[in-house]
């Protein structure tokens, strides 16, 4: 009995190592990979016991060219090639796109297009670094010299809210940080932490698991809390406006890579955000409830994973 029960660990024991899948970036010097995302964020806020609806649309293409290969670390550098930004409050309905839009807005996204930013990522899908981006702005800058240098500032103020360093590493963490340390198997599960950065900051812990592994597609499952500081009563400006958000929520999402190229086929991150940001105007504080829900869309481009 002990012998045939030898056999058969001996048997199941290598088709269990099998069963292992190591998922990580595997990426080719001098190739160029694309990458197209939308956002879509609605807010429901209440002001002076007023509701008020805010829906927010930004969308995006980017090329990543591989500059350079430094063992683990991948050194990209990346361009938004489209840009366009929709705003809806109230009656209002504004858009603005980078292809020949003539308003300031859109002057100043087209300008974004013209330019290059650096990011290094590991071959996990760790966000090291963001860099050039000062370079970046003063490219804008010297492009955008036509329109009135209050009214530059101030649009480019906004846009660093959603393209500054902070905000970009904050943004691309939420798609690449979702790679396992080590070879998982199907229904196998792991975590990983990161930040959210920019006018609403919290801790995300993010739960993760092997969903499916075929010939043809691997799909990652994720399930994420978000959670603010209680300790933390610092102030990030917004819009000119000193401001804090305390609260906390939820992040599903679900990414489908491609098994034979592994770049993401599709994905989609599902955001729901409940809380109250606090102002400071004229020594005072002023307390507004809010519901945040966003979805966040990456659509296919190409490029190529190692999954061995």
């Amino acid at each position: 009995m002990t012998n045939k029960f030898l056999i058969l660990l001996f048997l199941v024991f290598p088709f269990s190592l099998m069963a292992q899948t190591s998922i990580k970036l595997n990426l080719q010097q001098g190739e160029t990979y694309d990458q197209n995302t939308s956002n879509s964020v609605s807010i429901e806020q209440t002001v002076n016991g007023q509701p008020m609806s805010i829906n927010m649309d930004n969308e995006s293409q980017n090329t990543f060219f591989l500059k350079e290969v430094e063992g683990n670390n991948y050194i990209f550098e990346i361009k938004f090639t489209s840009l366009e930004v929709g705003l809806e409050m109230g009656p209002q309905l504004q858009t603005f796109t980078s292809e020949g839009g003539e308003d300031p807005f859109s002057k100043i996204l087209k300008a974004l297009t013209h330019q290059s930013f650096i990011m290094t990522i590991s071959n996990r899908g760790e966000v090291i670094g963001i860099d050039n981006m000062d370079d970046f702005w003063e490219g804008v800058t010297k492009e955008t010299q036509d329109i009135p240098e209050m009214q530059r500032n101030q649009v480019i103020s906004q846009l660093k809210q959603s393209y500054g360093k902070e905000q970009l590493k904050s943004n691309y963490e939420k798609i690449f940080s979702i790679y396992p340390s080590k070879p998982v198997k199907r229904n196998e599960k792991w975590e990983i932490n990161s930040k959210l950065v920019g006018a609403m900051s919290a801790d995300i812990s993010r739960s993760f698991v092997l969903e499916k592994l075929s010939k043809e597609s691997v799909i990652i499952k994720g399930t994420s809390k978000i959670s603010t500081n209680p300790e933390n009563k610092e102030f990030t400006v917004v819009n000119g406006m000193p401001s804090r958000f305390e609260g906390g929520g939820t992040m599903t999402s679900t990414f489908n890579l491609d098994k034979k190229i592994g770049w993401i086929t599709s994905a989609t991150i599902n955001q729901e955000m409940k809380g109250v940001t606090i102002l400071q105007a004229q020594g005072q504080e002023m307390t507004i409830p809010m519901v945040i829900n966003s979805l966040s869309v990456v659509k296919e481009g190409h490029a190529c994973y190692s999954l061995d």
